[in-house]
């Protein structure tokens, strides 16, 4: 099974703005920010195959996003 995990940074080429970073098994796989207007939007890397977010999970990194992220 595979291993999720969130870590929240800054992104140099969005004037340092806070994201959250999705990895599963470590690698990048899709981002949680703010868009200019201030609403969360979920942003999925490209890749291959399809990705399979867990909706548990994912429901907390939300929470958490629209807690932390200014």
């Amino acid at each position: 099974m595979s291993k999720w995990s969130a870590d929240i940074s800054n992104d140099p080429n969005a004037d340092f703005r806070l994201y959250i970073e999705l990895c599963e098994d470590q690698e990048a796989r899709a981002c949680v920010r703010r868009d200019p207007m201030g609403q969360l939007e979920l942003c999925v890397y490209e890749h291959q195959a399809p990705i399979r977010i867990p909706a548990d999970f994912l429901r907390t990194i939300l929470i958490s996003a629209e807690r932390d992220l200014e």
